[in-house]
């Protein structure tokens, strides 16, 4: 399968305009908003099972629900995007996400809100890849306003929001009651719908293809496989990797993944092109990213527990001490992709590995009485690493592709981290936990016990960042963009 040629009708070019801040917030709202959701509810499952009568165990799925129909949907976005264009799909999306969140705030049942969360999962699933197939792969909004200080702000806002999700929660259920976590999703998504409405008029035409087919056997592979090894991925740090309610959900999870990359290799237009890997830039840029993700949400999963548990830290404190991190990497992303395109992609993603590896190594440090501005300056050293080595590398893989397999890209790469994530969340919390007991029956308290563990999972990353930094190694030197323009 040639996956650098094929047939696409396209609109016709039309004059480009600077984008403003308001068509900006267009294109960020629905991915802060999607990826917030995903843990905004943590603080409020007790109010959550009181108001309804229920058990925080059932009330759990409101949270699993939402996580598991945003990764099973996936895969449907390289579709949509193709077959309808990024934009279009963006703002069905983002109205299908503001509609979802109203329905949560009227659901008056413990089923009636899984039920919304999980239509809500679902439409927040092409925000992500969709937003950075707009920003990363065109060409219309790269010496405008928004092309230059736009991707700095999405990965701020990307990269803080799943740290960010348990705070906002925590601030809003201290003043009102937990409905109106989902309601104040409306007016933040109709403000979204109406900056990208304006967003539109920056933005190169989409490029659609109505005689795209939908993968329907492929999808149903996917959604399994998907499904399956993210529910396993949940329970395992709960009860073990190989408890018996979980290894046949990894089993039968692994084995739907590769039954579809068999697939994938037999349909001319597979849900998600597997084949993109055989560019070997790719396959490698794919990997570190992979990397950087276990390292970077493994550590944003550790450091809420840490502080609170060492230290008794406020979720307001917490979420203090991640936002330099989150602001670095808006900034390090930005200027790491300005070097990217003048040729220097390959020492900018070595310099953000070491970087990484240098500042993941210094959380070995941390103690009991370690101040909060200096977790806060190591954990902004590991910020401004991740936008040296993610955002260089997306922007150089879509540029290296035509514009109308960027969904296809960005979808795959969504995919990709989500597991990614997963897996690394789920082994290093039950790491996490077995290090804790261990250490608690050595030591005899709690706080030294919590401090020893995160100390065993910080050696694990950063072994873990060293390989990746010998990876770096084999990115190839790109030339600048203007000669491979010409």
């Amino acid at each position: 399968m040639d996956i650098k040629s094929s047939s696409r009708t396209t609109e016709p070019p039309s004059a480009q305009v600077g984008m403003s801040w308001f068509g900006m917030t267009g294109l960020l709202v629905g991915p802060f908003l999607s990826m917030v959701d995903t843990n905004v509810l943590t603080v409020a499952i007790p109010s959550i099972a009181k108001a309804m009568n229920s058990t925080p165990e059932n009330v759990q799925w409101t949270l699993s629900g939402y996580l598991l129909a945003l990764g099973t949907a996936l895969p449907a976005s390289a579709y949509l995007a193709r077959r309808y264009g990024m934009q279009r799909t963006y703002r069905w999306s983002m109205l299908g996400f503001t509609l979802t969140s109203l329905l949560c705030v009227f659901a008056q049942t413990l089923p009636l809100l899984v039920a919304a969360r999980v239509a809500q999962g679902v439409t927040a699933a092409p925000l992500v890849p969709m937003a950075m197939g707009i920003l990363f792969g065109g060409k219309g909004v790269d010496t405008d306003l928004g092309g230059r200080y736009g991707r700095a702000l999405a990965a701020v806002l990307l990269f803080l929001a799943p740290a960010l999700g348990p705070t906002i929660g925590g601030f809003l259920l201290g003043i009102w009651p937990w409905w109106t976590l989902f309601l104040i999703n409306v007016p933040i998504g109709i403000l979204g719908l109406a900056g990208m409405r304006q967003a539109a008029k920056a933005l190169p035409p989409d490029t659609v293809d109505p005689r795209t087919r939908l993968d329907v056997v492929g999808l149903v592979m996917l959604a399994i496989g998907l499904a399956l090894t993210l529910l396993a991925l949940g329970r395992s740090g709960e009860t073990g990797w190989l408890a018996m309610d979980v290894w046949p959900l990894w089993v039968g999870g692994l084995l739907a993944i590769a039954a579809y990359a068999i697939w994938a290799r037999r349909v001319p237009s597979p849900a998600v092109r597997l084949d993109l890997l055989t560019i070997p830039q790719n396959l490698v840029s794919t990997i570190l990213i992979t990397i950087v993700s276990v390292v970077l949400f493994g550590v944003l999963f550790l450091v809420p527990v840490v502080l609170r548990g060492a230290q008794d830290v406020s979720p307001i404190g917490v979420g203090l001490a991640l936002l330099p991190q989150g602001i670095a990497m808006g900034l390090s992303s930005d200027l790491g992709e300005r070097a990217g395109r003048a040729g220097h992609l390959k020492i900018t993603v070595i310099a953000g590995m070491l970087i990484m590896t240098v500042s993941t190594a210094l959380l070995l440090i941390y103690s009991a009485t370690t101040p909060l501005w200096l977790v806060a300056v190591i954990l902004t050293g590991r910020g401004v690493a991740v936008g040296m080595v993610i955002g260089p590398l997306i922007s150089a893989m879509l540029r290296g592709l035509p514009t109308e397999q960027a969904p296809d890209a960005t979808t795959l790469f969504n995919v990709v981290q989500r597991l990614a994530a997963g897996v690394g969340i789920a082994g290093i919390s039950s790491l996490f936990t077995a290090r804790i007991v261990h250490h608690h029956t050595a030591d005899g308290t709690a706080s030294g016990a919590v401090i020893a563990g995160f100390h065993d999972i910080i050696a694990v990353l950063s072994v873990l960042s060293v390989a990746g930094l010998l990876l770096a190694l084999l990115v190839r030197a790109a030339r600048p963009e203007s000669s491979t323009a010409a």
